[in-house]
C-alpha cells in the first residue's frame, strides 16, 4: 500500500483497485471538509490548470527510515502534465521543513538519477528522503508546465523516535553559520503584510567580505519562506544588488555560472499575512552551498 495527497489531504489506497481510485476521485471532488479548504486558502501560487500531487512509500513514515516521495504532476483533466520545462537548473524543486524549523532539505529529482523522455512523459519524479524526526513536515513542489509556475503543498505526519522539540522564537538578525557571519536587514524596517519587502544579506567570512559568490541553481540565492505555523510557502530567488534598478520582476534576474558576487544579496518578497517567518536562504561559495537562517516578525 502507498499514502497519496490529493490537494494535501492523505488517503490510504490499494494502488491496483480502480474501483477505490474512482471512490476516491468522487469523493475529492464532492467533499467540501475543513482540510480540503484550508488546501485552497493557500494554493495561490498554483497559477495554471495543472497541479501535483504526493505518494509516499511506507503509508507510514517512521523517523531515521528511508522514504519514496513520489510527485505527478498533472493536467486540468487529471492526466499527466505536457510540456514540462527545467526551471533553477532543474525539473522539479523539493523543498522539506520541519514543524520546530531545525530541518531544511532542497532536493530534485536529478539528484537521484537521470531524468528519461519516459519519466518526462508520465510526468511522474521521485526524490527519497531520510526523516530524521518524528513530527509535522511540510513538502513543498515547485515545477514548470508551459512556461508557467506550478506548485503542491504537502503536510505529512512521521512516527517514532526521536521527537522534535519545540519551535524557538530567535529574532537575531546577525548570525553565525560555520565560519561565516551574516548580517540580515530590511526595507522597511518593520515588516508589514501585503507590501513588498527588500530583503538584505550581507555575507562575511573570517572578518572579510566574501566576493566571490557563485549562482546556485541560476540564481544568487535560493529562498524558502514558510510562516512557522507553516499554513503559508513562498520560494523566492535573490538578485544581485549592482544588476536590481528597481524595475525587474522579482526572481528574475539570475547570475551566470561564471558571474562572482557579493558580499550582498538582496531578496524581494511580499509576506502575505502578518505572524512570524522563518527564512532559510542558500547561497554558493567554492563549490558548497551556505544555508542560513532567520526568523522575522510580520506586522
Amino acid at each position: 500500500m502507498k499514502k497519496i495527497y490529493i490537494n494535501g489531504i492523505a488517503v490510504s489506497c490499494l494502488i491496483g483497485s480502480v474501483f477505490l481510485f474512482l471512490f476516491i476521485s468522487a469523493s475529492c471532488a464532492a467533499g467540501s471538509g475543513t482540510a480540503a479548504h484550508q488546501h485552497e486558502d493557500h494554493s495561490h501560487k498554483v497559477h495554471s490548470g495543472a497541479g501535483i500531487s504526493l505518494l509516499s512509500e511506507p503509508v507510514k513514515l517512521i523517523a531515521g527510515g528511508p522514504a519514496v516521495l513520489t510527485f505527478n504532476i498533472k493536467d486540468d483533466r487529471g492526466g499527466p502534465a505536457k510540456d514540462i520545462s527545467i526551471s533553477h537548473d532543474r525539473i522539479l524543486h523539493v523543498i522539506i521543513i520541519s514543524e520546530d524549523m531545525r530541518v531544511f532539505a532542497h532536493i530534485h529529482p536529478e539528484d537521484f538519477g537521470n531524468i528519461t523522455p519516459e519519466i518526462i512523459d508520465s510526468a511522474q519524479f521521485i526524490v527519497r528522503y531520510n526523516f530524521p524526526s518524528a513530527g509535522r513536515y511540510l513538502i513543498a513542489a515547485d515545477a514548470s508546465v508551459n512556461n508557467t509556475h506550478v506548485s503542491g503543498h504537502f503536510m505529512v505526519e512521521v512516527t517514532g523516535s526521536p521527537v522534535m522539540g519545540a519551535l524557538r522564537r530567535d529574532l537575531a538578525k546577525e548570525k553565525k553559520f560555520g565560519d561565516y557571519d551574516v548580517k540580515l536587514t530590511s526595507t522597511p524596517e518593520r515588516i508589514a503584510a501585503k507590501k513588498e519587502t527588500v530583503l538584505r544579506y550581507e555575507i562575511r567570512e573570517n572578518g572579510g567580505p566574501v566576493t566571490e559568490l557563485e549562482s546556485y541553481l541560476s540564481a544568487p540565492m535560493h529562498v524558502a519562506v514558510v510562516l512557522n505555523d507553516m499554513s503559508d510557502f513562498i520560494h523566492a530567488h535573490g538578485t544581485v544588488p549592482s544588476d536590481h534598478a528597481g524595475h525587474h520582476p522579482v526572481g528574475h534576474i539570475h547570475a551566470s555560472s561564471g558571474d562572482r558576487f557579493g558580499p550582498v544579496i538582496e531578496a524581494n518578497v511580499v509576506f502575505p499575512v502578518k505572524g512570524t517567518y522563518s527564512i532559510f536562504s542558500e547561497v554558493k561559495h567554492r563549490g558548497r552551498v551556505l544555508l542560513m537562517n532567520f526568523m522575522v516578525e510580520v506586522e
